[in-house]
């Protein structure tokens, strides 16, 4: 069980209480900002153990996908329901993950688009 868990959560002192505790579990930091430049500062300003940060799929750009790798963090997009959500977050925005409601629909496109 523990190689097949990641935790996630959107508080900061939530999240820098679980990894004190269990350091080796990944941690995906769910943002919910307003503006692009709200998002690139709290990208800016994550704490480094955060593995994965997150935000909704209409609200990600091609700057803060730059900035979070930069950053050393990989991309996540939620909530993908479509299938033009998923072309969006696999193919356009190329994000790492994605959060979705339909698993196996977005399992058949990832394996039709390898």
């Amino acid at each position: 069980m523990k190689n097949n868990l990641i935790m996630q959560d959107e508080s900061i002192p939530g999240i820098k209480i679980f990894h004190k505790s269990l350091k080796n579990v990944p941690i995906l930091w769910l943002l919910d900002s307003v503006t692009e430049r709200q998002y690139s500062e709290e990208i800016e300003n994550a704490p480094r153990y955060i593995k994965f940060v997150s935000i909704r799929l209409e609200q990600w750009t091609p700057k803060l996908i730059k900035l979070a790798h930069k950053n050393g963090f990989k991309t996540n997009g939620w909530i993908i329901n479509t299938y033009n959500d998923n072309y969006n977050a696999l193919n356009t925005l190329k994000l790492d993950s994605v959060f979705t409601n339909n698993t196996k629909e977005t399992a058949h496109l990832i394996d039709k688009w390898k």
